[in-house]
């Protein structure tokens, strides 16, 4: 209790800069005190009227900001006392010793002090301002009216300012029935805050009431909270945060509308925490069709899944599926299951393992076509492509190519027509001789060279 009792409430830079500055006439209970007392504490304060206590505990942050507001920089460079320390002079805010002396000016009142260089970064003063005298006078009134704000009713002036982000501190999201009505109340009240501080508004029991309708709806939002935090699948403040840290917001907005995770906003989270909540869902919706959710890919954000006796690891894209599916995973509609052959296409085939299994299976059933492939390199994500009749070899993307042969290879069937139709279409008007492909992409002079000992 001593120590809280002999806690300082406001810094000795802070009060001396109160005394020299004009918005502290606004306020002559605390002028007063401010002058006759070298240090402000807790337990000063508690000797004080509840006036003036009310002041030092809603508003005295923002009288010290507007009386920064007033100071501003001389111009020139400081003034360098050298290196004897006897010799420097002390801030007038701190009264630290300071080699190097600035000098700030209040534009109000014409006071000079001479100040250290923390205490010109603490205030933000500036060399010059770009406020006018009619903004400081301005910003002297405002502060004014907010303390008397607060005088009537504790604390209000900060609740008003900070109401914006009161309702997103809560475990859970509150959905658009509840959050739409507090938004208005926001709105209504920023009004009137605005019409009060331009004096403009002066009926008191305007805020008031304002008070009552927050009451009631934060208390709303209690029950609310209390009887769904934890229900499976809310959308919860955990959720919220990684959206909005990933630069998906926009996605809120739609499950906002429930506040529940359901078949209509799913597509909407591709984020982990939500695909691992919702995992045994898309595990028994996609075995229907013979297939197995074998895991989650947080990097591509994809469900890993295995087919049959294939040889590959299928990577089907959260959005993909959910943008498909979703009413089916969650029930909310009673379709046919998914086919094999839906899953083939929404798929991608993303792992080291499951690509080089496909390319050697893809080159094995095209090595008597006329155009084959010959090299690939996972490094680069490209396929290395020869016409056999001209010899010549063209690079093409390894991703793009998977994706567009995976459907004729393990959909249309094992018809290598096909496959070397749509190969031949590959070409570009970038064909090159083995010498000219070397030169500009020399990683492939070790396959050739290998090739050339291979044929000795």
């Amino acid at each position: 209790m001593e120590e809280k009792s002999n806690r300082l409430l406001l810094k000795q830079r802070e009060q001396v800069l109160l005394i020299h500055s004009e918005v502290i006439k606004q306020f002559p209970e605390l002028h007063a005190l401010l002058l006759s007392n070298e240090r402000i504490t807790y337990s000063l304060t508690q000797q004080c009227s509840t006036d003036l206590q009310r002041i030092l505990e809603y508003d005295i942050n923002n009288i010290v900001k507007t009386a920064g507001e007033e100071w501003i920089r001389r111009d020139g460079p400081p003034l360098d006392k050298g290196d004897r320390r006897e010799l420097w002079d002390n801030c007038s805010l701190c009264s630290a010793p300071n080699r190097y002396i600035y000098y700030i000016k209040n534009r109000r009142n014409s006071v000079t002090l001479n100040v250290g260089s923390d205490c010109i970064d603490t205030f933000g003063i500036e060399k010059t301002s770009n406020k006018s005298e009619a903004q400081l006078r301005k910003g002297a009134r405002e502060a004014r009216l907010k303390q008397e704000l607060n005088a009537k009713f504790g604390g209000i002036v900060r609740m008003i300012e900070g109401m914006n982000n009161e309702i997103n501190d809560y475990p859970i999201l509150v959905p658009d029935v509840i959050a739409t009505r507090h938004k208005q109340l926001i709105a209504d009240v920023q009004e009137l805050y605005r019409r009060y501080l331009g004096e403009n508004e002066t009926d008191f029991d305007k805020f008031q009431l304002f008070l009552n309708k927050r009451s009631k709806i934060l208390e709303e939002i209690d029950v609310y909270v209390e009887q769904h935090k934890d229900m499976p699948l809310v959308v919860t403040k955990e959720i919220c945060d990684i959206l909005h840290r990933e630069g998906k917001a926009s996605a809120i907005r739609f499950l906002a509308n429930t506040g529940y995770i359901n078949g209509q906003n799913v597509e909407h989270v591709d984020i982990p925490i939500v695909m691992r909540n919702i995992l045994p869902m898309v595990t028994n919706y996609i075995k229907e069709c013979g297939a197995k959710v074998v895991g989650i890919h947080n990097q591509t954000r994809s469900y890993i899944v295995n087919i049959g006796n294939l040889n590959y690891n299928f990577f089907i894209p959260h959005r993909e599926l959910m943008s498909l599916c979703g009413k089916s995973v969650f029930n909310e509609v009673q379709v046919k299951p998914i086919s094999i052959d839906t899953i083939i296409k929404l798929a991608k085939i993303d792992d080291e393992e499951s690509v080089s299994a496909f390319i050697q299976i893809l080159s094995r059933k095209t090595r008597n076509s006329p155009v084959v492939i010959i090299a690939y390199d996972l490094q680069f994500s490209e396929i290395l492509l020869r016409d056999n009749k001209t010899q010549e070899y063209v690079i093409v993307s390894m991703n793009d190519l998977i994706q567009r042969l995976k459907d004729i290879l393990l959909i249309r069937g094992d018809s290598s027509p096909r496959l070397t139709e749509y190969l031949s279409k590959q070409w570009y008007n970038k064909r090159l001789p083995q010498d000219d492909l070397v030169e500009l992409y020399p990683r492939y002079r070790d396959y050739f060279e290998k090739k050339k000992k291979q044929s000795r």
